[in-house]
């Protein structure tokens, strides 16, 4: 008679494979109700920004290219795909667990910032199988994605430094160089006390990093796509050089009228400058609408019972 075959225990899993009720909440009383409270916060929030007019931004009518609603979702969603591929490695998180990623999205867009690093934080200590300490994981994902940014807005910035200078010519050098140096000195503080600052591992520090540079790379360059689509007479190159100049700029912060800045950029760029800008306009509204459905979908979800984060 053969032996009997080996049978697997829950401890016998590797980190990879998660386990089968890994998003089942474990502990139940206060963390669900505070899990609730954010979802009706997320969903006060979006209610706030749609009466201040925010969905005034559609300026002209949506483009119908197919074109740039598949480049712009996918701008959309590479923040909460590539946090999932982060906490996939770090936790072995089951791709359903992206629904929380996507509220942790809508969170930061429409409350504060890192309200939803501290709404995924609460997620992650309900569930105990996937996860027993998430506090270091998660500070040193939002570390490591505001580092990723600062690098690539400094090397763009070293690159657009020519153009940036001649279109500020309302805007005092000190502005423009303080705020660099503010990148820089904040990037460098983080380098400096690394080592009493982040709980990972260096290599899933190094990996992290990686995956959050290759991300703003891509969600800026799909961004850069999906306005061509909205407007093909503005080559895609001038495109791309646009969003970068707007990633560059919006990080900056000692620049003072940064709408302003960006339709000078335009201008600059092309003397379709008016409609870039109206692209441009539209494709924020057209992001704040995604936020109001998927908050909707999430939260309402949450209100009424069936929680899916």
């Amino acid at each position: 008679m053969p032996p009997p075959a080996a049978t697997l225990t829950e401890t016998d899993l590797p980190r990879s494979v998660p386990h089968p009720e890994a998003l089942a909440p474990t502990v139940s009383g206060w963390r669900r109700w505070v899990g609730l409270a954010f979802s009706a916060a997320i969903l006060v929030a979006i209610i706030i920004e749609m009466s201040d007019g925010g969905m005034s931004a559609f300026g002209d009518a949506l483009p119908a290219t197919l074109g740039f609603y598949l480049a712009f979702v996918l701008s959309y969603s590479a923040l909460p795909v590539f946090d999932w591929l982060i906490y996939r490695r770090l936790w072995g998180m089951p791709f359903a667990g992206i629904t929380a990623l996507l509220k942790k999205r809508v969170a930061n867009d429409v409350m504060f910032g890192y309200s939803g690093e501290l709404y995924l934080y609460v997620w992650a200590r309900a569930r105990q199988r996937l996860t027993r300490a998430p506090f270091g994981a998660i500070k040193d994902v939002a570390i490591l994605s505001a580092l990723a940014g600062n690098v690539m807005t400094l090397g763009l910035l070293i690159i657009s430094w020519p153009m940036i200078a001649d279109l500020s010519l309302e805007i005092e050098p000190r502005f423009l160089l303080g705020s660099g140096g503010i990148v820089v000195g904040s990037s460098l503080v983080i380098l400096l006390i690394r080592k009493k600052l982040f709980t990972l591992p260096r290599r899933d520090l190094f990996i992290s990093f990686g995956l959050h540079f290759f991300r703003i790379t891509l969600s800026t360059s799909f961004l850069a796509v999906a306005w061509y689509f909205a407007l093909p007479e503005v080559p895609v190159a001038y495109w791309a050089l646009f969003a970068a100049l707007r990633l560059v700029i919006s990080r900056l912060p000692l620049v003072p009228s940064k709408d302003l800045l960006f339709a000078a950029a335009a201008v600059f760029l092309t003397d379709q400058g008016d409609a870039m800008g109206n692209v441009v306009a539209m494709s924020a509204g057209l992001f704040l609408a995604t936020n109001l459905i998927v908050g909707l979908v999430l939260t309402g979800s949450d209100l009424l019972g069936r929680s899916t984060a």
